[in-house]
């Protein structure tokens, strides 16, 4: 499946991780007329904060005869430039044992420069999460003819979250709600139209032990807290790229395409 950003025509194909769940949702989105999505939410972090960091840096380290941690200019969306980065502002705190005191003499606060590299690596790797919905006014879903065995628990790139009247399984145990067998309690009885995406590596999960143990309590099943869509066949870093181009585009909806 390719989802397909309508201004910039950019694609991305997805590895699908259930093909007939994901198939039925699409066709639906088709027959509704509602395979288009907005972006609401968009957690893309700022790389030039980290060359600025490291430009300052890279001043001090030149000063003291040693050479700089990296170039700049270099690209922060590329995970193999952090990772090498990272490195290397780890390494030369161990080759030279006073360099923090040494840097921290230094006018203008270059100190808090020196910390902020390490700090905004992380940041840039953080997952970054950017969300779409089909219709920002009524809430669209269709019938989950699955049953809710298909939700599950982990992170996939692409995921549709919980969109139901009510509450799960899952969302009741976290919120302490022990009134479990009611026509409030409902476990994906539809598969709503609340797509999001999550740049990040892919995670596996089993579901919680102490939500197995109470579901086990109280005789009901230990079903997920979401319907994963799949994972993307390209780099972290290209995807990076292509959500941070697209998600700053006015009016650039996706749709999907089987």
């Amino acid at each position: 499946m390719n989802l397909i950003w309508t201004q910039t025509g950019d694609s991305l194909e997805l590895e699908l991780f259930n093909p007939a769940v994901i198939n039925y949702w699409v066709e639906q989105l088709n027959s509704d007329q509602k395979n288009q999505f907005t972006c609401t939410d968009a957690t893309i972090p700022d790389t030039q904060a980290l060359a600025t960091a490291l430009s300052e840096v890279n001043k001090v380290l030149e000063k003291i005869k040693l050479d700089p941690l990296m170039d700049p200019a270099s690209d922060w969306f590329d995970q193999s430039n952090l990772n090498v980065l990272h490195e290397r502002w780890v390494k030369i705190q161990h080759k030279y044992k006073n360099i923090v005191n040494l840097i921290s003499r230094f006018p203008d606060n270059i100190i808090e420069q020196f910390h902020n590299v390490n700090i905004l690596i992380h940041k840039i790797e953080k997952p970054i999460q950017v969300n779409y919905v089909n219709d920002q006014t009524i809430v669209w879903q269709t019938p989950n003819i699955f049953g809710p065995e298909i939700s599950k628990f982990g992170t996939w790139q692409a995921e549709l979250h919980y969109q139901n009247l009510g509450r799960s399984n899952y969302e009741k145990w976290k919120n302490y709600d022990t009134n479990l067998i009611d026509t409030d309690t409902n476990n994906f009885t539809h598969i709503g139209g609340m797509v999001n995406f999550n740049i990040v590596h892919p995670i596996l999960q089993a579901p919680p032990l102490n939500y197995v143990e109470y579901c086990q309590q109280h005789n009901i099943s230990p079903y997920g807290n979401k319907l994963p869509l799949g994972n993307f066949k390209i780099s972290i870093t290209e995807l990076r790229h292509i959500f941070n181009k697209n998600v700053n585009i006015k009016n650039n909806t996706i749709t999907f395409k089987v």
